[in-house]
């Protein structure tokens, strides 16, 4: 499933060219990343399917290559894949970091 990482829980470093991600929107690898828009300004920063611009991962910071004049208060839209089953989470977002329930569902057998 892909999930949109919710406001409050990234952080944009534009002089680094980072984005750090807060619990839980950390994904286990760089290959959960699935795309990075910057919605103020319009810009595709990286998509998966096209490698166009790449990035890495160190957790929690993606670093990415993609060059344009941004603000560490732009708007991002950072899309992440939680279907590999690691961390079984299904987030209700009240709307703020502080609102936030994760409720752990269990796949195990009746």
């Amino acid at each position: 499933m892909e999930m949109i990482v919710p406001n409050g829980y990234y952080e944009l470093s534009a002089d680094g060219n980072t984005i750090t991600l807060k619990d839980p929107y950390i994904p286990s690898g760089v290959e959960q990343i699935k795309s990075i828009r910057n919605l103020t300004k319009s810009l595709d920063v990286y998509n998966s399917k096209d490698g166009k611009h790449q990035v890495s991962f160190a957790s929690p910071v993606i670093t990415f290559t993609y060059a344009a004049a941004m603000a560490n208060t732009d708007k991002m839209q950072v899309v992440i894949d939680t279907s590999d089953g690691t961390n079984g989470l299904l987030v209700l977002d009240g709307g703020n970091a502080s609102s936030v329930n994760t409720v752990t569902i269990d796949g195990g057998s009746a």
